[in-house]
């Protein structure tokens, strides 16, 4: 029996137009193929949140000498200790201020860095910041700043996140108010090398700004995966089929699958949201077969998978991907290798013209086109095996 795809055009004001909507609905077999694909188990992976900062808060100081994994200080950077102007605990480190807290410091400049030990694969990461700016400088001229920065392991600078300065002042010098802003900054850019954080400041001449720095911290983003599928069955012909990788920006991911039968392209390592195309082999045989697509996350574990189910081959072409495009309406037969169809139209589901008569290639599918008609509401299709 033939399987029946029906095409209704909605024609604008204008003619047939490329955008309008092409309805399908498939006859006596859509329950068999429309079971064709099915989702398999759907594994999400969460790296696990680990803190990157050594002694970001500074309640063990900034003594020199420090230890190589905590903070590596220059110049006129200090820390303080008063539980009244600290964001938590009782310490924090700061630049603008001389080292006795109340002088201000005159073309003065000073910076504390630290170490961050990236491996391949390590998610993206986060870095956040505690900041209050307070000055008895004018807003305008900028003279005093403080500035973020991202270097490489060598020293060189790979991004300035942020360039602080007077202006952002919350307040005089003497404010007792706390008005600690947080600051956050995505390091998805430097994912899989190491780098080094810089707060690096420099001073003008005038009344004075400082800096107050606290609860420094980077971590590990959270990684969660997912796969978007099409409801579309996957037919016996040989198909495509894309699929839309659901991640954070900066997540890594690959995608591979065991089957000989199933070709993934643009599957290689990406980083963040995604697609991939799958090509799925004619299936010559009459059952339905099963393969497996794996989406491998950071270290290669496997963070997602999908369960393909392709149609066995029956005596009935069928059709499938009906669109319209340019003017025309295009779909594809399907059928076994050797079969023999003939592509039907009708405008009434009574009398039926054909189209074209196809024998289908070793590929298992043959594109289809007709020419779309604007005076036409509904256009219906099947394919039928040839008498010969």
């Amino acid at each position: 029996m033939p399987v029946l795809m029906t095409a209704r055009l909605e024609a604008g004001k204008a003619g047939l137009l490329p955008a309008q909507r092409v309805t399908l609905h498939t006859g006596h077999a859509q329950g068999l193929f429309r079971s064709a694909l099915s989702v398999g188990l759907l594994i999400l992976a969460r790296a696990a949140s680990a803190q990157l900062i050594s002694n970001g808060g500074f309640e063990d100081g900034l003594p020199s000498g420090s230890p190589p994994e905590q903070w590596t200080v220059i110049g006129d950077f200090f820390h303080w200790t008063n539980p009244g102007k600290a964001h938590t605990g009782s310490q924090y480190a700061y630049f603008g201020i001389a080292a006795d807290g109340t002088t201000p410091l005159t073309n003065g400049s000073g910076s504390i860095e630290q170490s961050i030990p990236f491996i391949a694969d390590t998610p993206p990461m986060t870095l956040s910041f505690w900041l209050w700016v307070a000055s008895d400088e004018p807003s305008s001229p900028v003279h005093d700043h403080l500035y973020v920065e991202v270097l490489s392991a060598s020293g060189a600078v790979l991004a300035t996140l942020a360039d602080y300065s007077n202006a952002d002042e919350a307040g005089p010098l003497t404010s007792l108010a706390l008005a600690y802003q947080q600051k956050s900054f995505s390091l998805a850019p430097f994912a899989g090398q190491p780098i080094r954080i810089r707060f690096r400041g420099s001073t003008g001449t005038g009344a004075g700004t400082i800096f107050r720095l606290d609860d420094v911290s980077m971590q590990t983003q959270t990684c969660t995966y997912s796969l978007s599928m099409p409801s579309e069955p996957v037919g016996p012909g040989r198909t495509s089929l894309s699929l839309i990788v659901n991640t954070a920006d900066g997540c890594p991911w690959t995608v591979i699958s065991p089957e000989n039968w199933i070709t993934v392209i643009s599957g290689d390592s990406r980083l963040g949201p995604g697609s991939f195309e799958l090509i799925f082999d004619a299936n010559t045989s009459p059952s339905p077969r099963t393969g497996t697509i794996l989406l491998l996350g950071q270290e290669g574990g496997v963070v997602a998978m999908a369960q393909m189910l392709q149609a066995g081959a029956s005596n009935s072409g069928f059709l499938s991907g009906m669109g319209v495009s340019n003017g025309l309406v295009q779909f594809t037969l399907n059928g076994p290798h050797g079969g023999i169809y003939i592509v039907q139209a009708s405008q009434d589901l009574l009398t039926w013209m054909p189209i074209s008569t196809n024998t289908i290639p070793a590929e298992g599918f043959v594109p289809i086109a007709d020419r779309a008609d604007p005076s036409r509401l509904a256009r219906f299709y099947r394919a039928v095996p040839s008498a010969q």
